[in-house]
């Protein structure tokens, strides 16, 4: 967030754009380059404003962990212990390889929705329903705050077996926060897009990201709404029942989101 905030093109009518200090690189926490600390306090606060929305996410993603039920149905089917709802020992039981990477995809799915929602109830409590809207310039400096949480935050996330890329996985948070904040779907695909966009070649620019680990593409997509989503939809009142012992199977031809509404 300092390294952002000391770069003339971010923010640039806060004061002394793209001045800055450099401090050494702490190399256990990734940093490869010294980083760049803004000289005015301004832009110092916002970046600490900034971090410390990137940490208000995490804190909702891990709690939709709990809150959905997945680090107890992690545990009751094979793996040692609930932290292992982020970090699995051992193959999956008792489904095969395939399933439970796709498994732990429709988990950490099912929190990043989640946490979205969790976001838009603590982030907008402040706003009026008619304040919600992308004309108004409160709520417009609101959702950047918590956009640049959230690339911050996701954007380092590779793609692997287990994870979407994390700038999909970006893209299903902001989703479900405008989304429960019930603003218009393409209108807040709209306004993410760019944003999210300019703000990862940004931290290209800056050395923070690499130019090719979050391209998101066709393949990826069509893996999230044809293997990951419906993989959740099928699977999802297995974990809620870990919390509401008292759901009941769903119905024939009933998907598993209408059943545990």
């Amino acid at each position: 967030a300092y390294h952002l905030l000391s770069d003339k093109a971010f923010e640039p009518a806060l004061p002394s754009p793209g001045q800055f200090i450099e401090a050494s690189a702490d190399a256990a926490f990734g940093f490869t380059n010294p980083v760049h600390v803004p000289i005015a306090i301004e832009r110092r606060d916002r970046a600490v404003k900034f971090a410390v929305t990137a940490l208000r996410v995490i804190f909702f993603h891990e709690l939709a962990h709990v809150l959905r039920g997945h680090a107890i149905y992690v545990t009751s089917n094979g793996s040692s212990s609930a932290g292992d709802v982020l970090v699995e020992s051992g193959p999956p039981k008792p489904e095969s390889i395939q399933s439970g990477d796709v498994r732990r995809r429709a988990l950490e799915t099912d929190a990043d929705d989640f946490s979205g929602r969790f976001m838009a109830k603590a982030f907008f409590r402040e706003f009026a329903p008619g304040e919600l809207t992308f004309s108004n310039p409160q709520f417009c400096a609101k959702a950047f705050e918590v956009l640049v949480g959230v690339v911050l935050t996701y954007s380092l996330f590779e793609k692997n077996a287990q994870y979407h890329s994390g700038s999909l996985r970006a893209y299903i948070l902001l989703g479900s926060m405008f989304g429960e904040l019930g603003l218009d779907t393409k209108d807040s695909a709209r306004w993410t897009f760019v944003r999210v966009d300019a703000l990862q070649q940004l931290m290209i620019d800056n050395n923070l990201l690499d130019a090719s680990a979050n391209a998101l593409n066709a393949d990826e997509a069509l893996a999230l709404a044809k293997d990951t989503l419906a993989y959740r939809d099928a699977k999802m009142l297995d974990w809620l029942r870990h919390m509401h012992p008292t759901l009941q199977p769903k119905e024939p031809g009933a998907t598993a989101t209408s059943t545990a509404q």
